[in-house]
C-alpha cells in the first residue's frame, strides 16, 4: 500500500532557501494572495520556487527526504504568510531547537509536523512533534509552466563584484512602488546603467558584458539579482528573448525585461562643466547628516572660491572648497537634503574622495550634476534658485 506523499527537510536549510523566496514576494506589485511558496518534489527532489510577474527563482535543497513521491511528481504551494508564521515560532527557542520539518499531502491540505528537540538531555519530555495544518492552494497553469522554463545551456560567467558595484549603488535610487513607475526601473543601455524618478538621475558608464545590455529590470529582479551576487562570487548569466538567466549556487533565477523606451541621452548631453565646486565627499557627506537631524530642507551658497555655506532655518555651516570654477560664486538655491545627499553615488571604499558638483542653469533653477573625478558616474537633481 502506498503511503501519503511526504518530504523531509532540514530547519535550518529550508530557512535560508526561503528567504530567496521571500526576496521574489516583497514587490510591492505582488498581491498578498499570490505570494505563496511553490513546492516542486520528484522521486528525491524538492525545488522551492518563489514567482512574481517579473522575476521567478528556483532553488534545490540538498538535504532533503522524499517518501512515496508518485512517479508524475508533486506539485503544490503554500501561502507564504502561514509558511513564515510557523518557521517565526521555532526560531530562537529557549529549552529547545528544531533539526527537521515533515510536509505530507493530506488532500486538499498540506500537513506540517514540527519535530521539537531538547537542547538539554535532562529535558526529554520536552521532545514533541506540533502539527499544522495548511490550505493547499491549487498551482495556476501558466505559472506552473513558467516556472518550469529550461535553464538554457550556453552561459557566461560574470564575477559578482563587478556586477554589484552597480546594484549597490543604484538600487537605493529606485523605488518598491505598486505602480510600476519609472523609479521602479534599472535601465541597462550600450553605454550607461541608470535609474531615473520625478527627482533624481543616476548614471554609471555599462562596462559589464552583452547579456547585460539593451533591457529594463524591475524592482525585485535587481534586489534578486543583487541577493544573489551577494551568495556567490561568481555567477552564470545568460539571455533568452524573454528572461535575463542567472545562476548561482543552487539557484536559478529567470528575470523578465523589457526593451528601454526612455530617451536618456538628454540627460546625459545637457550637462556641463562651465560651472562648479569640488568638495570632500566624505566631509560633505557628514554635513548631510547634520541636516537631516534637523530639516529635509536646506540652502546652499557658494559664498566665496573658498567655502561654501550650507543653511536650514536652526543650522548653518562653512564648507570648504577644494576647488571652484570661475564664474560660480554667486549661485545660491534651495534643496532637498535626502535627495541631494542620495546623488553620492556608491561605496566610499571604491569611489573618489573628491566630490564634483556642476551647476547648468534654466530659468527658476539649477540643474544639479554629482560625480567624481573617474568620470565613471554621475547623478542630477533640480533645485529651485533662491
Amino acid at each position: 500500500m502506498i503511503g501519503r506523499m511526504k518530504i523531509s527537510v532540514n530547519f535550518e536549510e529550508f530557512n535560508k532557501v526561503l528567504n530567496y523566496v521571500y526576496a521574489i514576494l516583497s514587490d510591492k506589485s505582488v498581491e498578498d494572495k499570490v505570494k505563496n511558496v511553490i513546492f516542486l518534489v520528484s522521486k528525491n527532489e524538492l525545488t522551492l520556487v518563489g514567482y512574481n510577474s517579473f522575476t521567478f527563482s528556483r532553488t534545490k535543497l540538498d538535504n532533503v527526504e522524499c517518501t512515496d513521491i508518485s512517479d508524475s511528481g508533486w506539485e503544490f504551494q503554500i501561502r507564504a504568510a502561514e509558511i513564515n508564521k510557523i518557521m517565526l515560532s521555532y526560531s530562537n527557542l529557549f529549552k529547545t531547537k528544531v533539526e527537521t520539518i515533515d510536509i505530507e499531502d493530506s488532500g486538499v491540505r498540506i500537513k506540517i509536523t514540527v519535530h521539537e528537540e531538547p537542547k538539554d538531555e535532562k529535558d526529554y519530555k520536552l521532545a514533541q512533534d506540533s502539527v499544522f495544518e495548511v490550505e493547499n492552494a491549487p498551482i495556476i497553469a501558466k505559472v506552473l509552466s513558467d516556472v518550469k522554463t529550461e535553464f538554457p545551456e550556453s552561459v557566461k560567467s560574470v564575477i559578482s563584484g563587478d556586477l554589484m558595484l552597480y546594484l549597490s549603488s543604484l538600487l537605493p535610487m529606485m523605488s518598491n512602488d505598486t505602480n510600476n513607475s519609472t523609479a521602479s526601473k534599472l535601465m541597462m543601455s550600450d553605454d550607461y546603467i541608470f535609474t531615473m524618478s520625478s527627482s533624481a538621475s543616476a548614471f554609471m558608464k555599462n562596462q559589464l558584458s552583452n547579456e547585460f545590455k539593451d533591457i529594463t529590470l524591475g524592482y525585485s529582479s535587481v534586489g534578486f539579482l543583487k541577493k544573489m551576487c551577494e551568495g556567490s562570487e561568481v555567477i552564470s548569466v545568460s539571455k533568452t528573448d524573454k528572461y535575463l538567466c542567472i545562476e548561482s549556487g543552487n539557484t536559478q533565477a529567470f528575470m523578465r525585461y523589457k526593451p528601454i523606451k526612455i530617451n536618456y541621452k538628454a540627460y546625459i548631453e545637457r550637462r556641463t562643466k562651465e560651472k562648479g565646486i569640488v568638495v570632500d565627499r566624505l566631509y560633505m557627506k557628514d554635513v548631510f547628516k547634520r541636516m537631516l537631524n534637523t530639516s529635509n530642507d536646506g540652502k546652499m551658497f557658494i559664498s566665496s572660491d573658498s567655502s561654501l555655506t550650507v543653511s536650514n532655518d536652526v543650522f548653518q555651516q562653512e564648507v570648504p572648497l577644494e576647488n571652484v570654477k570661475a564664474g560660480t560664486v554667486g549661485i545660491s538655491f534651495k534643496f532637498s537634503v535626502p535627495i541631494l545627499s542620495s546623488l553620492i553615488l556608491g561605496s566610499d571604499e571604491v569611489f573618489s574622495g573628491d566630490l564634483f558638483i556642476y551647476f547648468v542653469e534654466t530659468a527658476r533653477s539649477y540643474v544639479i550634476y554629482v560625480q567624481d573625478k573617474s568620470g565613471v558616474w554621475f547623478a542630477s537633481s533640480q533645485a529651485s534658485k533662491l
